[in-house]
């Protein structure tokens, strides 16, 4: 993709970080100013939310920029200089971090994945379908790939006969999942990289909150294009515009 993530998190937010928390509200913040950079974050429980801060870059950038990961002064120092030109209500989802910056790197199987069977073997989960986190299916699919091999072998004579009974009821449904997910992890990397238009909707350019589905107009910034929710200028206009996407987002979730 050519883009760098950091993992990183916020703890404690209705109390700690106040902005963070009403920033992502209950459930998930995505910001892209379709230029490289991107801030992707989700409330947890426990009033955790974590989630990545996305720019262009190549995978040794902060050996090449001499940067220590675990000096987090320094990285934030980073940070705002490659998000510069983003709102400044932003900037707590830069700065505010409780954890370190932990490098992420993503990695998937060509999918659809098939395989011929093995006498006495399958394989489950990751093994049998690792999938970048963009299309959220890796951990419900694991879950059911246990689920369906303990039914099958408690219904069958055989192990071999239940791996059987297992692949086939996995392979099919697969197959649909894995290329929706493939599409998925594409339309993310086309918005976090510039190298595709949003997808069409009722109102060009608009964003998509992903946990509730509404759809908020984007802002204008530098160049005049599509910003993101929250990749713009310092000007107070622009920040005014940055708020109000942010309490249409919240009024859409309540």
């Amino acid at each position: 993709m050519g883009v760098a993530f950091l993992d990183v998190r916020f703890d404690d937010v209705d109390v700690r970080h106040p902005e963070v928390a009403a920033l992502v509200g209950e459930g998930h913040l995505f910001a892209s100013d379709g230029d490289g950079r991107a801030v992707i974050v989700q409330r947890n429980s426990n009033g955790v939310v974590r989630g990545y801060l996305a720019f262009r870059a190549g995978p040794d950038w902060h050996v090449e920029a001499d940067l220590d990961l675990a000096d987090r002064a320094a990285v934030r120092s980073h940070l705002l200089r490659e998000f510069g030109g983003w709102s400044a209500g932003l900037r707590p989802l830069l700065t505010d971090n409780d954890s370190d910056h932990v490098p992420r790197s993503f990695w998937a199987l060509p999918a659809p994945l098939t395989w011929d069977p093995v006498p006495g073997a399958t394989l489950i989960g990751d093994a049998a379908h690792l999938m970048a986190p963009f299309g959220g299916h890796g951990a419900n699919l694991a879950l059911l790939d246990g689920a369906e091999l303990a039914r099958a072998v408690a219904r069958e004579a055989t192990v071999d006969e239940a791996v059987a009974r297992y692949e086939a009821a996995m392979f099919s449904p697969l197959r649909a999942r894995g290329r929706g997910e493939r599409r998925a992890q594409a339309v993310l990397r086309d918005h976090v990289t510039g190298r595709a238009a949003p997808p069409p909707g009722p109102r060009p350019g608009a964003r998509e909150l992903p946990d509730q589905g509404r759809r908020i107009p984007p802002s204008s910034g530098r160049g005049g294009g599509d910003r993101g929710v929250s990749a713009v200028d310092g000007a107070p206009r622009e920040e005014r515009a940055a708020a109000r996407q942010v309490e249409a987002a919240r009024a859409g979730r309540g």
